[in-house]
């Protein structure tokens, strides 16, 4: 082969402007360069790839390699049917340029191609994107409870009905939340929600009305806050009852205030406690019922009941004082008739007089307790005129001072000036005086001072104590009595009007001073308040009406002879003691007596001679023929007959019954000597 043939070989392959290309022989020599030729093993590849790539294909392998090598990109090629290879060597810059080449036409065509698509597809994702954020900010105004409009809920195609079905969805959704938003707020309960910390999440039209601050105010604020301080700490722990047991429904009664603080109602609340599936608490649903008026009439209804049973107390305790005042002042009759009897004789020895005058004095007494007891049941006679107070109160002071020790300061303030009340100057004597006795009993071991003021008030329309219906708007004069004594608690203070209660050591009282005083009060149309702080004292405000009438002056007659006569009397009572005694009284005083202790047996005796006897003196109660029968029956023989009518006690008949029946004189026992002879003078020179 000739050089300039294998030269050829070499030049006719393109290796570019870097390329080199050569053929070696099997010894990695190298035969023929493209730019010139060279004789065989002229040179060798010992460290060129292609050298170790020919001797691995000496033995007639055929096959191809490529590779890099200093830079450079080499590829090899064994020549078929021969030990030869073709070496192919080209710089790695120039090899990629081509590449780089075609990656930059690809780049700008895919660039120039986008640049062509990209406001197609715009224009394409603009109308699918417009209908959606239009429906998105539709559904945003349906979220927070704005209707969106036609317009904003309008979309073509798959769009438009799923907007147009979820629209009437929303709007359905609306209408039943706005029927829910119109029915707790008309209601007139209040309805919160609570989250886990008490809080206000909830509220609605009601809260402003009760707790005088707007509801979205109310939001985040602690509920206890607005809970009545003597009622907070029950209402927490049945809160955390409920939580801690996982109660799900519970109810509770407490009182709710204003945030002025100047407003209080009551509410009956039901509280629905929410928790999530871990059980952990999460809020309460809670529907509070206004029971501000069912708790104002409970109250009243209790009040009424209260007074129904003070009212019923008294009844009974009236009811007995009755019984036993008509025993007791039958008994008290001979007792005391007797003593006058004995102590006419004034012959008697000293050491005789002095016992039965206290006899006397004793049985007083007893008239008196038995006065009074008919006074506390509203039973007693009582003789009503315009009076001052002011001089009845004076005159028992007056009285009470001699008793009260000097430990005891009385200081009274009572103006001339303070109007005049229609009553019995005995009574009010009572009043204050039991009053006064209980101050004194407070202060009697440490002293202090004991306070009597008068006034005139007037009470208008709509003050409390008119409010209270415990009196009516008007003028009246109030009594006011105070001690600094040791005061009462609550508890005593609520008793104190009952009948034999009291505070005194046993035998130091009867339980009836006040209880009368009550009684004489009320038949007044007045009322009394007590107002007591243990270590305190106690003031007691008495109210009685007062009047413009001027007072009837009063007569205190002097001491003067007892009257006496010789008419024929009838002295009918079922008691031979009292008959006994009247049958020796009225002959002292030189009347004619004819005694029966039995009414039907009086009255076969006036039958038979009725011009026998010029007076009939009869008691009441009597077995078979009672003293108002027998009055009715000799009325109808002799209707002028004078009749003095004597009793103990009676339900059916007083002085203004008798009078209207035709008696001459009312007498209640026991009977004076004095107050018989002048009643009997009286009826017979009405005849």
């Amino acid at each position: 082969i000739q050089p300039r043939f294998l030269q050829k070989i070499a030049g006719e392959i393109n290796v570019g402007n870097t390329g080199k290309a050569f053929l070696i022989d099997s010894h990695g020599g190298i035969i023929s360069h493209r730019s010139r030729s060279i004789t065989i093993a002229s040179r060798e590849l010992s460290n060129h790839p292609a050298g170790q790539w020919i001797k691995e294909t000496e033995g007639g392998e055929q096959g191809s390699r490529l590779a890099h090598y200093q830079g450079a990109l080499v590829a090899f090629q064994k020549i078929p049917g021969t030990r030869w290879g073709v070496v192919v060597q080209k710089d790695e810059s120039e090899v990629y340029q081509v590449r780089t080449r075609l990656i930059w036409i690809v780049s700008g065509s895919f660039i120039l191609l986008l640049l062509l698509i990209f406001p197609l597809v715009l224009s394409f994702s603009l109308r699918i994107t417009r209908p959606v954020s239009a429906l998105l900010a539709a559904f945003k105004k349906l979220a927070v409870g704005e209707l969106a409009s036609e317009s904003d809920l309008s979309a073509p195609g798959e769009l438009g009905v799923l907007a147009t079905a979820f629209s009437e969805m929303a709007r359905e959704r609306l209408r039943s939340e706005e029927r829910y938003r119109e029915i707790v707020n008309d209601t007139d309960n209040l309805i919160t929600r609570l989250d886990e910390y008490g809080r206000f999440v909830f509220v609605n039209h009601v809260g402003a009305e009760i707790f005088g601050i707007k509801p979205d105010r109310l939001i985040g604020r602690q509920v206890f806050e607005f809970i009545h301080p003597d009622d907070r700490t029950q209402t927490i722990e049945w809160f955390a009852a409920c939580v801690n047991n996982r109660i799900k429904q519970s109810t509770i009664e407490n009182r709710q205030i204003s945030i002025s603080g100047d407003r209080t109602t009551h509410f009956l609340w039901t509280s629905r406690f929410l928790y999530d599936t871990s059980g952990n608490f999460r809020g309460a649903n809670s529907i509070a019922h206004n029971i501000t008026e069912r708790k104002t009439i409970e109250k009243e209804k209790k009040n009424i009941e209260t007074r129904l049973q003070q009212s019923q107390k008294m009844e009974a305790i009236g009811t007995l004082a009755g019984g036993i005042a008509h025993d007791f002042n039958n008994i008290l009759t001979p007792i005391i008739g007797y003593s006058e009897l004995v102590l006419m004789n004034t012959s008697l020895p000293e050491s005789v007089a002095a016992p039965i005058r206290a006899i006397h004095k004793a049985g007083n007494r007893a008239r008196e307790l038995i006065t009074q007891i008919l006074t506390f049941s509203r039973q007693g006679e009582q003789e009503r005129k315009p009076l001052r107070p002011h001089l009845v109160i004076k005159e028992t002071l007056r009285f009470l001072r001699s008793s009260v020790p000097t430990t005891i300061e009385i200081r009274e303030n009572i103006p001339k000036d303070c109007g005049m009340i229609l009553g019995d100057p005995t009574n009010l004597q009572q009043i204050v005086m039991n009053l006064c006795t209980n101050a004194y009993h407070a202060m009697r071991e440490s002293g202090g001072v004991l306070g009597v003021t008068l006034q005139k008030v007037d009470i208008p329309e709509g003050d409390i104590r008119a409010d209270g219906q415990e009196l009516t708007a008007g003028p009246y004069i109030k009594i006011e009595v105070s001690d600094t004594g040791c005061g009462m608690d609550r508890q005593t203070v609520e008793k104190i009007f009952e009948p034999y209660f009291t505070t005194k050591k046993t035998g130091e009282g009867t339980g009836l001073g006040l209880a009368i005083v009550h009684g004489i009060v009320k038949n007044h149309n007045g009322h009394i308040w007590v107002y007591s702080t243990p270590g305190q004292g106690t003031t007691f405000h008495v109210y009685l009406p007062r009047i413009l009438t001027e007072p009837l002056a009063i007569e205190r007659p002097g001491e003067e002879p007892l009257p006496t006569g010789n008419e024929r009397l009838l002295v009918v009572d079922d008691e031979k003691g009292i008959t006994g005694m009247l049958q020796s009284m009225l002959g002292r005083l030189g009347y004619q007596v004819t005694v029966c202790n039995e009414g039907e047996r009086a009255l076969r005796l006036f039958q038979n001679n009725q011009d026998a006897f010029d007076l009939i003196i009869t008691d009441m109660t009597m077995p078979q023929l009672t003293g108002l029968d027998l009055i009715n029956k000799v009325f109808e023989i002799r209707p002028a007959m004078p009749i003095i009518l004597c009793t103990g006690f009676s339900e059916l008949i007083d002085k203004e019954k008798a009078v209207v029946l035709g008696v001459r004189e009312f007498l209640m026992k026991p009977v004076t000597l004095k107050g018989l002879a002048v009643a009997i003078r009286k009826a017979l020179a009405d005849g």
